[in-house]
């Protein structure tokens, strides 16, 4: 059936880039090549992190709006200003909201990936001008966003601690030329069987003949949290009281409602905490720890992780080396980290997640007009050992759902294989394929 159709169909087009953000130049692309800029679209994104944080400072409103403009003294545009940060590959999806017609986000996590809760959510996402810092440019009533002055900047009203840690969030009276997005956050069970599954695909469709993108970053399947990697490499003990340390605070347990999400309030609860960490780890005494425990609601399990805290840095040969990459560390220890396991055992797990989103992807009603695969293994998320044959794995499966050609049929089945050159040379293959990383960095799709 789905052989079929690939003849009397619209093309698919797929791009597999290494980092993240790299795929929203080629969304852009394809949008405009689609006329569709301002005509509402979903998303599907099946990743390990949420990558909805808004663009860091250096990231001006209108360059949502106006991508390849030049706004800093070395003239970058929009994609190399994301480059240019480390938070870059969670800061692309945003623009499309702000600026590019994208009105609902349905992401789909794995159970260890908890930065955005279960359930339904609907917030704005717009341009701010601080009132303090540019009190001229923000009493300027913008209609349009050729109207935005320079220092305008992304901004949302979602009071939620994935945005309060980066003071990210203003009242919604603040914000201009703003856009409600539209969030689902569910997970799909490992056994395809199961009824949960059937209830989230249905979800997918997004409102009938919506159109929409299918987004599958790599590390949706095995995900390690570079920031935790090194600190475990050198004390397992250390690492894993850590993230409890930094993931069951009063700050990241509150829920809509708690005064604590108060931006004002939370940031400076958020800087004393901070604060009282390090005297933790600098004085590693009984005092320190008592301090800490305010910022906990049970306070005797924090203890215990505190206690063993500081235990396996009194031991460690260089304990001042402990403490300082566990300070950088400290604001990204809420990402997913998969404990070790064997490779047996991390195959197997793929191998689940591959077959689950194959079987929930074939009751979607109707096609992705885009699909954007990232690999995420450079930055250190999708272990280097599995990428190679993780993406021939997703590619095949995704392909079979929206396509089903035999152009697949004849790889070799004793390495990677799939090169985007097999998909040009099937003329009823309905895939257009392009790679943007490593040999075929800058890739296009042909006008």
């Amino acid at each position: 059936m789905a052989q079929e159709r690939s003849c009397c169909v619209p093309p698919i087009y797929v791009v597999v880039v290494e980092y993240h953000h790299h795929a929203l130049e080629h969304i852009h692309s394809i949008l405009r090549r689609r006329k569709s800029l301002l005509k509402p679209w979903s998303m599907l994104h099946l990743d390990a992190h949420p990558d909805l944080a808004c663009p860091s400072d250096n990231v001006p409103a209108i360059s949502c709006f106006l991508p390849r403009g030049n706004y800093d003294d070395k003239d970058n545009n929009l994609y190399e200003l994301l480059d240019s940060n480390s938070s870059g590959i969670a800061e692309w999806i945003l623009p499309l909201v702000l600026a590019g017609g994208l009105h609902h986000v349905h992401w789909i996590k794995p159970p260890e990936s908890r930065q955005l809760p279960i359930g339904k959510h609907e917030y704005n996402v717009g341009a701010w001008v601080s009132p303090v810092k540019d009190t001229l440019e923000s009493n300027v009533c913008v209609t349009s966003f050729l109207g935005l002055p320079p220092s305008a900047r992304l901004r949302v009203d979602w009071r939620h601690s994935y945005y309060l840690d980066d003071e990210s969030v203003v009242p919604t009276k603040e914000l201009t030329l703003f856009k409600p997005l539209q969030l689902t956050v569910s997970e799909l069970q490992e056994k395809p069987e199961q009824e949960l599954q059937v209830n989230t695909i249905h979800a997918l469709s997004f409102d009938g003949d919506i159109d929409w993108t299918l987004d599958i970053c790599l590390d949706y399947f095995c995900c390690r949290n570079p920031f935790l990697t090194d600190i475990e490499a050198i004390n397992e003990t250390f690492a894993e009281s850590l993230v409890h340390v930094a993931t069951s605070t009063r700050m990241q347990t509150a829920t809509s409602g708690d005064c604590l999400l108060d931006p004002e309030n939370y940031k400076q609860l958020l800087a004393r905490f901070q604060y009282q960490f390090q005297q933790v780890l600098q004085e590693k005494g009984d005092a320190a720890i008592d301090e800490m425990l305010q910022f906990y609601e049970c306070k005797q399990e924090a203890r215990g992780h505190f206690d063993k805290l500081v235990d396996s840095l009194s031991t460690s040969p260089d304990p001042d080396k402990l403490a300082n990459m566990a300070m950088e560390a400290l604001p990204n220890l809420c990402m997913p980290h998969e404990t070790t396991k064997s490779l047996e055992e991390v195959e197997e797990s793929i191998q689940l997640r591959v077959e689950a989103i194959h079987s929930a992807l074939k009751r979607t009603k109707k096609d992705p007009f885009m699909i954007t695969f990232a690999r995420s293994t450079l930055d250190g998320f999708t272990p280097m050992g599995v990428v190679e044959k993780l993406q021939d794995d997703i590619l095949t499966s995704v392909h079979d759902v929206y396509c089903g050609c035999n152009v697949l049929n004849k790889l070799n089945s004793t390495g990677p294989s799939i090169r985007p050159e097999l998909f040009t040379s099937a003329s009823n293959c309905r895939f257009k394929v392009i790679f943007d990383f490593g040999e075929w960095e800058g890739s296009t799709f042909d006008r």
